[in-house]
């Protein structure tokens, strides 16, 4: 909003709007103005409509020739400097207007660039979890996998050593009988060497 508005800024304003066939209001000097206070803008557009309502009533006085026609130029020139300051305040206003929009669409730029260039890192690293993702699955199959073998061997040894203990208890249980039947027959043959010592004696 545009800030430090005179009354002669609404004058020039007025005058303006006139020239171009407009009844200036406080509306369309504020729009005219590029913005401004109502309650500076009304008090000023008072006091210029007051002083145009006196040069009305001046204009009604007759005045000699001479003096009329060097009124008429004086006023001449004062409006022709009012619309060129006029106009000259409204071009440095609208250069100042393009700069500002070259400005903020050059930020509204860098903001979408940045933007994109997140969007871009959030992609890669949603990217990247995902491949982590299908890793760490990957892993635990491979681990539970490793598991139920580990389970597998587990059992085939526990069956193995089962077996095997059966085995042994088997061979022990022939060797024993065959000590017992080793021993039984060394226990015959002592008896019989006895008696026969025994006879020859």
């Amino acid at each position: 909003m545009m800030a430090g508005i005179t009354d002669q800024d609404v004058f020039g304003a007025a005058d303006a709007l006139v020239a171009n066939g407009q009844k200036p209001t406080q509306t369309g000097i504020r729009e005219f103005l590029g913005g401004g206070s109502f309650a500076t803008i009304g008090p000023a557009l008072k006091k210029w409509r007051a002083a145009l309502a006196e040069q009305h009533e001046l204009a009604g006085v007759e005045l000699p020739g001479e003096l009329a026609e060097a009124l008429q130029q004086l006023g001449a020139r004062v409006w022709g400097a009012a619309i060129e300051a006029a106009e000259s305040r409204l071009a440095g206003e609208r250069e100042a207007l393009a700069a500002a929009r070259d400005e903020i669409e050059a930020e509204v730029q860098e903001h979408r660039e940045a933007v994109q260039q997140l969007e871009a890192e959030a992609e890669q690293r949603i990217a990247r979890i995902d491949e982590l993702e299908q890793q760490h699955a990957a892993a635990m199959e491979a681990a539970a996998q490793q598991e139920r073998r580990n389970a597998e061997l587990t059992a085939a040894l526990a069956a193995a050593q089962a077996a095997t203990a059966a085995e042994v208890t088997k061979v022990e249980a022939v060797i024993s009988e065959r000590v017992n039947g080793l021993e039984a027959r060394l226990a015959d043959a002592q008896h019989t060497i006895e008696r026969l010592t025994e006879r020859n004696s």
